[in-house]
């Protein structure tokens, strides 16, 4: 059966929405991955499938299952296109890049290569698309002005209608590609591009700053130059994106002050088989901020201070940051948290009556989503520890659905602090 429906994790990123406009975009790609020409779309949390989510028919299939009965699923779900799960930590696949292999797209595309390697990139470490310069001195000082975080606010601003993000995204992505053409053609000599003229004019193009806001919207506009208010209104969709993650990292700023607690800690690392302890900062705190972690990680310290007015403040080597009483998340800037996953997983999966076994000890370590047993015969999920092993926890924003951890924020803090410091 033909894939009738492409789902999509709620809160869709860069890289998920650049898959589907792949899809929609290129006959190429829906033919290689059998797809219909207008397939239908359906938003799901992250994570392991819900029966809530399907009709009954549906309820209890696989993926895989899923996949035969015409859904396609993309970055979620645990389908093919699906990176979570299918690799250890410091992978170098990413959803995009089984969808690239998987449909040839080098061949279909080779214009968007470039791109397709730095949406990979920024999937797989969590760095920045484009170094932005000279957002400091725009109305959105602490935002850089590229489309991760343009994106990221159109699901600040619609997080009830996914589908308008997506659309969105996909006007931005067909602006961005008739940029990249552009540029190309600008640079190709006279004559008939050969493959080595072709390659030299790729080579020209930066296509990281074709990412930063002025230039999507440059490319929106050579869609239809006689159409200035379909630019106009995406310029405006832009800022408006922009401001709602630069109100964002102003709460974030505020909590930071009311809300946070500041701890010395000791961890614990090996190097050329010796381990070495060196005193850290972990900042705790309350807050619904996506840009929390951003903030403790600048925190209140060097030459010129980030928070004018306010006492001094080391910046956050490891950053845990409640949503509430039962979800949240554990942030860090290249300290890999395997032995805080699995202790906190550990006592989590307890409380709730799992029996681990030590095949199941074995398994806490590793990224991706877990499910265990209990002794009442209940499916329980284990917390979850991103694919590149900096971030952990329950709290992430394509999941509002987590179940809440049966553990105090009290505990929490004290086995995180323990695990760090355990050799």
């Amino acid at each position: 059966m033909k894939k009738h429906t492409v789902v999509l994790h709620l809160s869709p990123d860069l890289e998920a929405l650049f898959m589907l406009y792949l899809i929609r975009n290129f006959a190429a790609v829906r033919e290689r991955l059998d797809v219909v020409d207008e397939p239908e779309l359906k938003f799901i949390p992250a994570g392991p499938l819900r029966a809530d989510d399907w009709p009954d028919a549906l309820v209890g299939m696989s993926p895989q299952e899923l996949e035969v009965k015409g859904f396609m699923f993309m970055d979620c779900g645990g389908g093919r296109l699906d990176q979570h799960d299918k690799f250890a930590v410091g992978s170098s696949m990413s959803s995009l890049d089984l969808l690239v292999h998987f449909c040839g797209l080098e061949q279909i595309a080779p214009e968007l290569m470039p791109l397709v390697a730095i949406i990979s990139s920024n999937d797989l470490s969590g760095k920045d698309v484009v170094r932005d310069v000279s957002y400091r001195r725009s109305p959105t000082p602490h935002t850089p002005r590229h489309l991760r975080n343009v994106i990221l606010g159109w699901n600040i601003l619609l997080k009830n209608d996914p589908a308008k993000v997506v659309q969105m995204s996909n006007l931005a992505f067909r602006g961005l590609a008739k940029h990249i053409d552009a540029q190309i053609a600008d640079v190709l000599v006279e004559g008939l591009p050969t493959q080595e003229r072709f390659e030299e004019a790729l080579s020209e193009v930066d296509f990281a700053a074709l990412l930063l806001a002025d230039n999507l919207v440059k490319g929106v506009r050579m869609l239809d130059p006689s159409d200035a208010a379909t630019a106009t209104d995406f310029r405006g969709a832009l800022e408006l994106a922009l401001r709602a993650m630069e109100a964002d990292w102003d709460k974030a700023v505020e909590d930071y002050w009311k809300n946070s607690t500041l701890m010395e800690a000791s961890c614990a690392r090996k190097i050329d088989g010796v381990t070495v302890h060196r005193q850290i900062t972990v900042v705790c705190g309350h807050s619904a901020s996506s840009r929390y972690g951003a903030v403790t990680r600048l925190g209140n310290d060097g030459y010129k201070l980030p928070h004018q007015g306010k006492a001094r403040r080391p910046k956050a080597d490891v950053t845990i940051q409640f949503h509430d009483e039962g979800h949240f998340i554990i942030a860090t800037k290249g300290i890999e948290l395997e032995k805080v996953a699995k202790a906190v997983r550990r006592a989590d999966l307890m409380r709730q009556g799992v029996k681990l076994s030590a095949e199941d000890e074995l398994l806490l370590g590793r990224t991706g989503h877990l499910t265990f047993t209990n002794l009442a015969g209940d499916t329980v999920q284990a917390l979850y520890l991103a694919e590149y092993g900096t971030a952990f926890g329950n709290g992430f924003r394509a999941n509002p659905y987590a179940a809440a951890t049966a553990l105090e924020i009290s505990e929490v803090v004290k086995l995180v602090l323990k695990a760090l410091a355990e050799e």
